[in-house]
C-alpha cells in the first residue's frame, strides 16, 4: 500500500463548528510490537492535520514504539505536546504510544482537540503487551476506564485492538463513532456493537493493514 492517506467522508456525522460532513484522515502505515516508523507516522499526522482539509486523524496501534522497545515517559510526553500543539484545528488521534515509567509499562492512546487532551485510555486486555514487557523486564499495566468521550454533542469511543467490544460488554451501544485502534484485529463489527443505528466504526490495523470505515444500519443488525 503505497498511500499517504486514506480518505474517509462521514456523510451523516456532522462536524460539530463548520456542520460539514466529517472528514477522516488515516495513516496507513504498517506497525509492529517490534518497533514502526515512528517519524514517518508523525510527518503524515502533522502534514494532514496543517493542510485544513480533514476533522480527523488517524493512526494504528503501536505507532510509537521503538526497535529499541517502549518509548520513555519524556520521549512519550514530547510527542504529546506536538500533538497537542497540531490540533488547533483537527482531532488527532496517533495510533497508541508504547511507553515505560520506572518498571510500569503501558500501551496509550490519546485524542487531542484545540491545544488540549481529550481523553488518555490505556489498553485494557493483554493481546500481547505482556511479551513486550517481559522481553525488557517491564510490567504492564492496563487500563480500568472505558475508552469514550463527547465532543460536542457526538457521543465518541476508542477501542485498542483485543479491547475490542469491551464497550458494548459494559452496556455502551450510544456512540456515534467508534475507532479500533489496532495492529492484528480487524473484527470492526464487534466494536461496532457499541455504535447507535447510523453511527459509523472506523478501522486503523496496522498488522492487516486494513484502513476503512464502516455505517451501522438496519440490515447490519439483522432486522430488515
Amino acid at each position: 500500500m503505497d498511500q499517504t492517506l486514506v480518505e474517509i467522508t462521514l456523510d451523516d456525522l456532522l462536524h460539530p463548528e463548520s456542520h460539514e460532513p466529517l472528514k477522516v484522515a488515516i495513516v496507513p502505515e504498517r506497525t509492529s510490537s517490534c518497533g514502526s516508523d515512528s517519524e514517518s507516522i508523525t510527518s503524515r499526522i502533522l502534514e494532514a492535520s496543517g493542510s485544513g482539509k480533514y476533522h480527523i486523524v488517524l493512526a494504528p496501534e503501536y505507532a510509537y514504539i521503538t526497535d529499541k522497545g517502549p518509548l520513555s515517559k519524556g520521549m512519550k510526553d514530547d510527542y504529546v505536546e506536538l500533538f497537542k500543539g497540531a490540533s488547533d484545528k483537527t482531532m488527532i488521534i496517533p495510533g497508541t504510544f508504547v511507553w515505560k515509567r520506572g518498571k510500569q509499562m503501558f500501551n496509550t492512546a490519546y485524542v487531542f482537540n484545540k491545544g488540549e487532551t481529550m481523553l488518555r485510555y490505556d489498553k485494557s486486555i493483554d493481546g500481547g503487551d505482556s511479551s513486550i514487557a517481559e522481553q525488557y523486564n517491564l510490567n504492564p499495566v492496563y487500563g480500568k476506564r472505558l475508552g469514550r468521550f463527547q465532543w460536542c454533542d457526538l457521543k465518541i469511543g476508542i477501542e485498542i485492538c483485543a479491547d475490542g467490544g469491551i464497550l458494548e460488554d459494559h452496556n455502551v451501544r450510544d456512540r456515534d463513532l467508534v475507532f479500533l485502534v489496532s495492529c492484528g484485529n480487524s473484527d470492526l463489527d464487534t466494536s461496532m456493537l457499541a455504535v447507535r443505528e447510523g453511527g459509523y466504526g472506523i478501522i486503523a490495523d496496522g498488522f492487516f493493514r486494513k484502513f476503512y470505515s464502516s455505517k451501522k444500519s438496519a440490515f447490519s443488525q439483522g432486522s430488515l
